[in-house]
């Protein structure tokens, strides 16, 4: 039996993972992928709340004008890292 590679459990963003294995940190700001979008959603500057955990991160829209904001959880093949200028 060969042993392959599986591409899908490969992060998704061109950054190196921290020494946990995790690639998505607080503070992070990230776009959801088209396929995973509702509308509206890429008019939203998402942020990460808390490090990755378990292939999961919860992200918030930064400007959102609700009161309370909320928050989502997505599974990190759902998002991608944004360049830091933008």
């Amino acid at each position: 039996m060969n042993d392959i590679s599986r591409t899908s459990d490969m992060p998704s963003a061109s950054r190196s993972c921290d020494a946990k294995g995790k690639l998505f940190k607080k503070g992070d700001f990230v776009s959801i992928l088209p396929a995973f979008q509702d509308a509206g959603d890429d008019q939203f500057t998402w942020v990460v709340m808390a490090d990755e955990e378990k292939g999961r991160v919860d992200i918030c829209p930064v400007n959102s004008s609700l009161t309370i904001k909320p928050v989502y959880t997505l599974q990190t093949g759902q998002i991608t890292l944004r360049p830091a200028n933008t």
